[in-house]
């Protein structure tokens, strides 16, 4: 058996996309999305079907789709307007491919479903870190990996190019040093048949315990 383990809290999560909150806090996220597309050289408008897709209303975006657009489709189905299951579930969505979803594998995430995400420092891929506000540059991103590890926020000042966006970004809690969500891709051979498997684990910092949040056998 072989196994890769990525870090779910070093990724941008797709579900704080939804609505709810405060809309100048929504509009922010959504442009730091976009921004991640587009260093990924993935069309940014894209971020707006995505937008309609786990958005509780039907009204679509500029560049979206709701439910209305995907009645036109044969067979037909509604948006979901309710957070992503499975970064798959893209495939649903207007303009989505497969080859799209396997450019955001590594730098998105659909976890948590619900409730507060912070990107993890520690392992954000550089992407990522560029994405968070316009003013890190990649530069700035190569220093802060360069850094690593941080064993406390405040370690983070000690990176003198991101001192400044990151005492103002840890106001808005953007980011953290620690991560409890991981996703283990594995390769398990048994009596000369290969399976494919990907967990995704959420663990319990106070009690040590983990659980599981999805699992698939290819």
């Amino acid at each position: 058996m072989s196994a890769q383990i990525e870090d779910e809290r070093g990724k941008l999560n797709l579900n704080d996309l939804s609505s709810g909150g405060d809309p100048t806090a929504r509009k922010t996220k959504v442009l730091r999305v976009k921004r991640l597309f587009e260093l990924l050289q993935v069309n940014p408008d894209l971020v707006d079907a995505i937008v309609d897709w786990v958005d509780q209303d039907e009204v679509p975006e500029a560049a979206g789709a709701e439910s209305l657009y995907y009645q036109t489709q044969r067979p037909s189905y509604r948006a979901a307007n309710a957070p992503l299951q499975t970064l798959l579930e893209l495939r649903l969505i207007k303009g989505v491919t497969p080859e799209i979803i396997e450019k955001l594998s590594k730098v998105v995430t659909v976890y948590p479903q619900e409730g507060e995400s912070r990107v993890n420092l520690n392992t954000a891929d550089s992407l990522v870190i560029q994405a968070l506000d316009p003013r890190i540059t990649q530069s700035i991103a190569a220093d802060i990996i360069q850094a690593r590890p941080f064993k406390t926020i405040q370690d983070l000042d000690r990176v003198g190019s991101f001192e400044a966006v990151g005492k103002e970004l840890r106001l808005q809690n953007l980011y953290d040093i620690k991560s409890d969500l991981f996703l283990a891709r594995m390769i398990v051979s048994v009596n000369e048949v290969t399976r494919n498997a990907t967990v995704v684990l959420q663990r319990n910092p106070n009690t040590g315990t983990g659980a599981v949040l999805y699992f698939r056998v290819l």
